[in-house]
């Protein structure tokens, strides 16, 4: 969270430098870094704080300086695509935790940031919005997004992420593919860390990394037509 932070401008770092694409953080004004990078912070209360639902996601529209008629068509698209619009006119405290946590998160997407930072997005999510969270950040990263999944939830990040950083102790301690810290078991144990189901599902059957649910039933599909095949032939 405080590197989240750190990136975001929202601290500043007591020694080194912050770079986006090269950029120097400190050089960017707040709008700017504001227009470029957006934060889901893990407590929606330390996010919203506007009367209304409609009038959180405008917020950072308008502190962009975003035209009337433009912020207004992008909340309404925001509210209908996010299944909201009924609550749009709620206080965002009355909302439940979930949806709180969902509301923090459309009005940084309203923003349209080149690089998104959610902080422990799973929490107090049922599964069928964590399935639509990962169409969404998919969705991002395929239109050349950067996504930045800040999460305790292995699970998630072993069905999302294509690259994985794990810190401890303040220290970055492993950077890769995420396949390959997903298959480490000695470096995960380390860590404090058991690997996914899938994956160690993978390992028990002797099969190549495979990080997806797909991918795994596909590869156990393609074993038992093989097998089929075969008693067919005998």
């Amino acid at each position: 969270t405080t590197l989240a932070k750190l990136i975001s401008g929202l601290l500043k770092p007591t020694s080194g430098m912050v770079y986006i694409n090269g950029v120097n953080l400190q050089e960017l004004s707040s709008r700017e870094i504001a227009g470029k990078i957006g934060l889901v912070f893990q407590n929606p209360l330390h996010q919203l704080f506007c009367e209304s639902v409609s009038k959180e996601i405008a917020f950072g529209l308008k502190n962009l300086g975003k035209p009337k008629k433009e912020i207004e068509s992008r909340v309404y698209e925001i509210l209908k695509n996010h299944n909201l619009l009924s609550y749009r006119d709620k206080h965002p405290l009355t909302l439940s935790e979930g949806q709180k946590k969902r509301l923090g998160l459309v009005s940084v997407l309203a923003m349209d940031p080149e690089f998104l930072i959610v902080d422990e997005p799973t929490l107090g999510q049922d599964l069928s919005y964590l399935l639509r969270l990962k169409a969404i950040l998919r969705e991002l990263t395929a239109g050349g997004k950067g996504v930045l999944i800040i999460s305790h939830d292995i699970e998630f990040i072993s069905d999302t992420a294509h690259r994985i950083a794990i810190m401890l102790n303040g220290k970055i301690v492993a950077d890769e593919r995420a396949e390959k810290i997903l298959f480490d078991e000695a470096l995960l144990k380390q860590c404090g860390l058991v690997a996914p189901a899938i994956p160690r599902l993978a390992k028990l059957l002797s099969m190549s990394p495979a990080l997806s649910r797909e991918e795994i039933l596909a590869k156990l599909m393609e074993g038992k037509r093989t097998q089929n095949v075969t008693e067919a032939q005998i």
